[in-house]
């Protein structure tokens, strides 16, 4: 069964990948240059996909937060990683090339 934490983690690599191709292509660099980028987003939407996604069930297991703070927590949690994977290719593409 796929859950949120799970379903953010899946959705992270996709994005990475396809982030980290459109932030070098917007940039109309090479194309050994937007393989690199596709490739470095593969294994940042990886990476921090499954760091947010142990995150995410560490929160829900946690014994000290109330319900509702887990809750919110365990949303929220994939979804801030979601932003990192989509920022850090754009933000490195940006610096780098202009």
């Amino acid at each position: 069964m796929l859950n949120w934490a799970d379903l953010c983690c899946l959705l992270t690599i996709f994005i990475g990948t396809v982030n980290g191709f459109g932030a070098a292509f917007a940039q109309k660099v090479g194309w050994g240059v937007v393989t690199s980028f596709t490739i470095g987003g593969l294994l940042l939407g990886i990476g921090v996909g499954f760091i947010f996604s142990k995150m995410a069930y560490a929160l829900l297991r946690s014994k000290r937060l109330p319900g509702t703070a887990q809750t919110i927590l365990y949303i929220f949690t994939p979804f801030a990683g979601l932003l990192v994977v989509v920022f850090i290719p754009v933000f490195l593409a940006d610096v780098i090339y202009r």
